[in-house]
């Protein structure tokens, strides 16, 4: 869950039990009341919002990354050698099916890149005789066939961002419009009740304090690189993120910092002269400052 999310959550938990314990004094205001059926549906609805995405953050693997990553590399292997083999032949239909690289299957969700890996196999399959070993032999078939099955029954995830970020900001945006409309309608209530309760009105208040600062922030991603023996920050460090198109140098403080980035998983690359090169699995939220640090080894 995005910090958004949290505190409208928050905000609605406090508010509902406060309308709930003092019902009784709005018994006889449609208007309200109204409001405060509205209210429950939405925090229903944010409910079950909040476990999805904490169920897409859960099921992540590294073991299905890995596994992925493999079977692709395999399929973009198998797919150069055939597609040298019915270039030969003139045969651009099957050429033209053989004609795609790494991220053709890479890029996908696991679903479809399920789908590609298995039509693949079943293509190189039916024309194995035609295939000359010196391109494809039965035995590379057999091991793309084992990968292809440890990364279909290995569990988890492998997607970096199940749920698109255009979808996940246009959601929070929409989240923070019924905060904003919240907002006023329970201002506008309290107003109501001012002189005939002023307990209730300063609950009401009260209940109202959590979610009147709430906005929308860019999604950033700050980088702290140490020395992984004497945690010292390490400055020159070149870090590019598969989120960003960007590559950025470490300062003085061993620390970078991506802008307006895409939300969900990537990967993080790290080089630097004398240092093992390092790769990390990265989560990044999204419309909040995300913070990680990585230590990196001497050769």
């Amino acid at each position: 869950m995005t910090d958004l999310q949290k505190a409208k959550i928050k905000r609605n938990t406090c508010l509902l039990k406060f309308l709930e314990d003092n019902f009784a004094i709005f018994d006889n205001d449609s208007e309200l009341k109204r409001f405060y059926k509205k209210l429950m549906s939405d925090h229903a609805q944010s409910l079950v919002s909040a476990e999805d995405l904490n169920a897409d953050e859960t099921s992540f693997s590294t073991e299905k990354l890995i596994a992925k990553k493999e079977v692709c590399e395999m399929a973009k292997l198998l797919c150069d050698k055939a597609k040298e083999a019915f270039l030969s032949w003139g045969d651009k239909d099957l050429f033209r099916k053989t004609k795609v690289g790494y991220l053709h299957f890479f890029r996908s969700n696991d679903f479809y890149t399920e789908e590609r890996i298995k039509e693949l196999h079943k293509l190189l399959n039916n024309h194995i005789k035609s295939l000359s070993p010196e391109h494809i032999t039965e035995q590379n078939l057999e091991d793309f066939k084992l990968k292809i099955k440890t990364f279909i029954e290995t569990k988890g995830s492998s997607s970096f961002n199940d749920r698109p970020p255009l979808e996940v900001t246009a959601r929070l945006k929409a989240d923070l419009k019924i905060i904003e409309k919240d907002v006023h309608y329970i201002y506008v209530y309290a107003e109501k009740y001012k002189k005939l309760n002023e307990q209730f009105y300063q609950g009401l208040l009260q209940c109202n304090l959590n979610s009147e600062t709430l906005e929308l922030k860019d999604t950033t991603l700050s980088i702290t690189v140490f020395d992984a023996d004497e945690a010292i920050p390490l400055q020159g460090v070149t870090i590019s993120i598969s989120k960003s198109s960007e590559k950025l140098i470490s300062d003085l403080n061993g620390k970078c910092v991506f802008t307006n980035i895409l939300s969900g998983r990537g990967i993080a690359n790290f080089s630097f002269n004398g240092y093992k090169e390092q790769s990390v699995v990265i989560k990044i939220k999204p419309l909040k400052v995300n913070e990680i640090s990585v230590s990196l080894k001497k050769d």
